[in-house]
């Protein structure tokens, strides 16, 4: 898992946003912190923070109120995030879209006429059919 967060070499574009904050701790860290805690045990973050992340292989250096701090700062960075691991996920796994498969059970459409690839089905606020 660290070998491909690596990979993808978002570190640099993170640690560069960072430098815009006050932080005395590596939101990259932090973040790669709760991916591998989150893969190894999904819990909440107070319990990740107390029972996972110690138990990882590399130590982190950031405290409880840091990482709510960091996670804070994530959320309202979450667009330029997300572009920055979109980009380089494709810069070294091109991918496709043109033809893109979705597997699902059942999809239903709240139309007035069905067709043959959207049949009518039940509303999720159960209105009249």
């Amino acid at each position: 898992m660290k070998n491909l967060c690596n990979s993808l070499r978002c570190k640099n574009y993170i640690d560069l946003m960072q430098t815009a904050t006050g932080f005395r701790f590596n939101i990259f860290d932090m973040m790669s912190a709760l991916v591998y805690a989150r893969v190894v045990h999904p819990c909440s973050k107070l319990k990740t923070y107390i029972e996972v992340i110690p138990k990882l292989f590399e130590k982190y250096d950031f405290s409880l109120d840091q990482l709510y701090s960091g996670l804070g700062y994530i959320g309202s960075e979450y667009e330029k995030i997300i572009e920055i691991f979109n980009h380089q996920v494709a810069l070294k796994y091109p991918f496709d879209t043109s033809h893109s498969y979705f597997d699902c059970t059942n999809f239903y459409f709240e139309i007035d006429r069905e067709d043959d690839f959207r049949p009518k089905g039940p509303s999720k606020e159960k209105k009249n059919q």
